[in-house]
């Protein structure tokens, strides 16, 4: 799976109309982007109703494939919809960095650098206090 981009979109809605044409907006459209934008491997919504809030997980090929979503008219149209209806959304973008375990326990992967900086004394436990 190295290489895969999940971006994760989060639409807070301040009212059940605007959550309720949201969610509609993303029924409606999903068939047509997934159709439309090359390099979508999966899609997922997750609804939150009490806390009326709506995520999108999309798993993509690459950030270029992302980028085509700029070619489905319908996501282009849906993407106004939530700034006219006052809906904040925030996304993030996580990449997928293959086989985990050079990253942490490799020369240079996350485990080393600490050891690095422990043995320079950058690092102090709370128990030394």
């Amino acid at each position: 799976m190295s290489g895969h981009y999940l971006v994760v979109t989060t639409f807070h809605c301040r009212t059940l109309r605007s959550f309720l044409l949201v969610w509609a907006l993303h029924k409606r459209i999903r068939r047509t982007v997934h159709k439309g934008a090359r390099g979508l491997v999966s899609s997922a919504l997750d609804v939150d109703w009490r806390r009326r809030q709506i995520r999108n997980y999309s798993l993509w090929k690459s950030l270029a494939d992302i980028a085509s979503m700029g070619q489905v008219r319908a996501h282009i149209n849906a993407a106004h919809v939530p700034q006219e209806i006052q809906v904040q959304t925030e996304c993030v973008l996580y990449e997928s960095i293959g086989d985990w375990r050079p990253h942490i326990f490799g020369e240079g992967g996350l485990l080393d650098i600490h050891s690095q900086h422990e043995q320079q004394g950058q690092y102090r436990r709370e128990d030394e206090d």
